[in-house]
């Protein structure tokens, strides 16, 4: 085989091993569509009550979020106030990056979808975050969980970032993960 067939062989080589590597991280970006479907256990679920003024504390080892919602007709008016543990606080100066997202729950406690609700980037992990939002109510929706993901920094001399995450879904087809 000549100079210019070696060329084209081993250019072929590389573009094969090239797909064959980013064929998986494709699937990475519709990943968090599979919680649709996925179970929220009893406990996590936040029964949806239509009216004004529903007042309801939501916590986890991370973060704190006192609420308060109202629901008219298909949409949801949702304002809250997130705070984060001393668990937080003591170890971490800084949030990098926050989402709080909205997971819709039929009468069973299946996902049905999902709603981002907020987010924020380079904020003190000392301040407390309020925010309001207005999403419409899927049909079907009798209840709702939240969730979140973000990135807390430190400043001390081990400096880094370390994910937090809260996914309320505990299964996945009705298998328990």
């Amino acid at each position: 085989m000549n100079t210019v067939g070696n060329l084209r062989m081993g250019s072929l080589r590389w573009l094969v091993l090239a797909v064959i590597i980013a064929l998986p991280l494709a699937g990475c970006e519709t990943a968090p569509k599979a919680l649709d479907g996925g179970d929220v256990i009893e406990g996590q679920r936040i029964p949806l009550q239509r009216g004004e003024n529903v007042a309801g504390q939501w916590s986890t080892r991370d973060l704190l979020v006192d609420y308060r919602y109202s629901v008219a007709k298909d949409q949801i008016d949702f304002a809250a106030q997130v705070r984060f543990t001393e668990m937080v606080t003591m170890g971490f100066m800084t949030l990098d990056r926050f989402h709080l997202k909205l997971y819709w729950l039929d009468q069973g406690g299946r996902v049905v979808t999902t709603q981002g609700l907020f987010s924020v980037s380079q904020a003190a992990t000392n301040d407390e975050i309020k925010f309001q939002a207005n999403c419409p109510v899927p049909v079907g929706a009798a209840a709702f969980a939240l969730g979140y993901s973000g990135d807390l920094h430190s400043q001390g001399l081990n400096g880094g970032t370390y994910g937090i995450s809260e996914v309320p879904t505990t299964a996945i087809g009705g298998r328990a993960r």
